[in-house]
């Protein structure tokens, strides 16, 4: 396994090069996973998941009600579907993760582990007993995990989640795939449902804007955006526009910044230049988005 701190220590170019050659490999995700190469988020840990879920419930139930039962959909799960199981522990009644490929691995153990990570919390268990897989438990609580991306989420009813929600997903999703993503996202939302995302705007080589140092044609070409480090470099500001082109009105929930733009303006490519400041210093957002008119209703009852 690769370590953290080596990881750390390797410089932005060299990262992309290094990624760019094991990515021409013929071995699959999970071998770059256990190196810790290549990996999609540390939800393989119960007590991991078990807080990062518990986080983006307390923004929605805030923001709403959540009817007894819940619907609820999670964007990119990652490496194990841990954290949207955690909401079985909530109340949640049907469960679906959806990502662009079968990238999970969820064993007994690990379910064992945030059954007592749910238990500790007082909250409600897993049904375990006489589980012999992890599939037959999944299945006990009504869990469905889509790997098929785009076309997965259209096969889904609409208006059958009351809860949509991701952790530094978004950003990963593909440009063009975007804004139907969120449409999608809009469709299957209940009309007093909600979406809680966690979005990170920074390079994931360096933790600052490198990506925007690349031309539109070389970052989504398919030797760059299939070699592990792809984001879509959509700014704040267009994100928040797309949500609202998909029809939802957003609240932006909390932001991390910059004291100053990390990457120099002028190392920029031309195309990134001429983002605002704010943009620019904006590391992270989390936002949360429901179907427009839905606030101002409640506001006026």
């Amino acid at each position: 396994m690769v370590p953290e701190r080596l990881k750390a220590a390797v410089p932005w170019w060299a990262k992309i090069a290094l990624k760019l050659c094991l990515s021409r490999l013929p071995l699959g995700y999970g071998i770059w996973s256990r190196l810790n190469v290549f990996r999609h988020g540390s939800m393989d840990d119960p007590r991991t998941a078990l807080a990062t879920y518990r986080g983006y419930h307390e923004e929605a139930t805030a923001h709403a009600v959540l009817p007894d039962g819940f619907a609820v959909l999670e964007l990119g799960p990652g490496d194990a579907l841990l954290a949207s199981v955690a909401a079985w522990g909530f109340g949640a009644g049907r469960i679906v993760a959806a990502d662009v490929g079968p990238f999970a691995t969820t064993t007994l153990a690990m379910l064992e582990g945030l059954d007592q990570a749910l238990r500790d919390a007082g909250l409600r268990p897993l049904p375990l007993a006489g589980a012999a897989t992890a599939e037959e438990v999944l299945a006990r609580i009504g869990v469905t995990y889509q790997t098929n991306g785009l076309a997965g989420l259209a096969s889904l009813p609409g208006a059958s989640f009351d809860l949509i929600w991701s952790n530094a997903v978004l950003e990963h999703v593909r440009l063009a795939d975007f804004a139907p993503t969120i449409r999608e996202c809009a469709r299957l939302l209940t009309p007093g449902g909600v979406m809680v995302h966690g979005i990170d705007f920074r390079d994931h080589l360096a933790q600052a804007l490198n990506n925007l140092r690349f031309s539109p044609e070389t970052w989504e070409g398919r030797l760059f955006s299939e070699a592990g480090f792809y984001t879509n470099r959509l700014a704040p500001s267009e994100v928040l526009a797309l949500f609202r082109d998909a029809g939802l009105e957003t609240v932006v929930l909390s932001t991390d910044r910059w004291p100053t733009i990390p990457t120099p303006r002028e190392k920029l490519h031309p195309s990134f230049r001429q983002r605002s400041e704010e943009d620019l210093t904006m590391r992270g957002m989390k936002l949360l988005a429901r179907q427009a008119g839905v606030g101002a209703q409640r506001a006026a009852a």
